[in-house]
């Protein structure tokens, strides 16, 4: 089979399929094969002779009818293809991109969660959900700090200054 211009076809000029003459700005497919309907009894009855109808002669199939049958088998141009492809690399641009960003912040609740160890409430089997925390670290943070008036946290020894007088 090869692909022609309609303008190369010759005799019927006919799509099999649809028996329409393609549109010169179209394609068609050659098959190569000729239509011919045999088997009429000649008038004498010695030979078989080819019965002419309007198909007879090469069999073409037109690009319209060819995009048609695609469909039904479910397969896609290679303009969608195309589409697909560039939105799929824009897609993995796009996670790449989102990766990037959320790296630290991934990075930071995994050493929060190996840290959360001195914690009450901690599991060992605690793991990061899809937002990158976990309920179990969440909670001991929480429950840590209630009733603390925040702020930096300071110790109860104060080293004396060179400006202190007095007790220690």
């Amino acid at each position: 089979m090869i692909v022609l211009d309609p303008r190369e076809m010759i005799r019927p000029n006919l799509c099999l399929v649809c028996e329409m003459t393609p549109d010169p700005g179209s394609f068609v497919v050659d098959t190569l094969r000729d239509l011919s309907i045999g088997g009429v009894p000649s008038n004498d009855g010695n030979e078989a002779m080819d019965l002419v109808t309007h198909l007879s002669g090469r069999k073409y199939v037109c690009s319209g009818c060819i995009h048609d049958l695609a469909k039904v088998l479910g397969w896609t141009t290679p303009e969608d293809v195309n589409t697909l492809v560039l939105t799929l690399g824009a897609v993995e641009e796009e996670l790449a991109t989102t990766k990037r960003h959320t790296e630290p912040a991934v990075l930071l609740a995994q050493s929060l969660l190996r840290a959360s160890a001195a914690y009450p409430g901690y599991s060992e089997d605690a793991t990061l959900d899809s937002s990158g925390s976990t309920p179990e670290l969440i909670g001991a943070l929480a429950g840590e700090t209630k009733g603390k008036s925040g702020g930096a946290a300071t110790s109860s020894k104060r080293k004396k200054s060179s400006g202190d007088k007095g007790a220690d």
